[in-house]
């Protein structure tokens, strides 16, 4: 399943993020659709990630919860939802 994940950070943790950043490994099992861009002004990277596995999704949480606030919305491509039927 896909994921629109949002990661936010007050001004101050911005250092501090950008040095954990370089330093993380993805877990195995995630795969980026749309790497992590910076919404400039705003202390936030929007990505879209695939995974499958709830377990690697949360590993992703713990890593970043304690300096940022973490966000996970499931997605689906539009090609997709119009296929479901009401």
């Amino acid at each position: 399943m896909r994921f629109l994940v949002i990661l936010t950070w007050k001004p101050e943790k911005a250092k501090e993020i950008t040095e954990r950043f370089k330093q993380w490994t993805p877990p195995e099992g995630l795969k980026w659709i749309l790497p992590p861009h910076t919404i400039m002004g705003k202390n936030q990277t929007v990505d879209v990630v695939e995974c499958d596995d709830p377990i690697v999704l949360a590993k992703v949480d713990r890593f970043w919860r304690d300096i940022s606030t973490f966000e996970m919305y499931p997605i689906m491509a539009s090609s997709e939802i119009i296929k479901i039927k009401p």
